[in-house]
């Protein structure tokens, strides 16, 4: 399991937020404005078969999942997401399948720059991260 320390967690918090915007962000637009915008009436069972095959693929929810994954397993997981394309009218019929691909790969941009991995490893490990410095600078076998 993954350190919940520090930069570690705050790291975990922010790419599980991505996630979760971006998976939440077209069906909450469905169930918000659906009953005004939905012709056909299928809106609620859209989002209902929506978050069912959310819940197969072992990603959500988020709250259920994130102690058990790392961000990478979990990236995995949603991409393992099959929902078949159904219509309805123009408003509920949604590519669920986009919708989480955008998902993985907005959240896959935010480990540009260090891996969670190495945060871990440049953590101070004394505590005070001066004296981690100047510990590094010291002699090697009197050098």
């Amino acid at each position: 399991m993954v350190s919940t320390s520090g930069p570690m967690n705050h790291a975990r918090g922010a790419l599980k937020s991505s996630i979760q915007r971006w998976v939440w962000k077209k069906a909450e637009q469905v169930l918000k404005h659906g009953e005004r915008e939905c012709v056909c009436g299928y809106w609620p069972t859209a989002v209902g078969k929506y978050l069912a095959a959310l819940v197969r693929t072992g990603a959500y929810p988020l709250e259920t999942a994130f102690p058990k994954y790392s961000v990478e397993d979990m990236l995995a997981l949603l991409d393992c997401f099959h929902h078949p394309f159904e219509g309805g009218c123009a408003f509920c019929a949604v590519d669920w399948t986009v919708q989480v691909n955008c998902a993985i790969n907005l959240t896959a941009n935010h480990f540009d720059g260090l891996c969670l991995d190495c945060m871990e490893a440049s953590r101070p490990k004394h505590g005070d991260v001066d004296a981690d410095y100047w510990q590094q600078l010291g002699s090697i076998n009197g050098r």
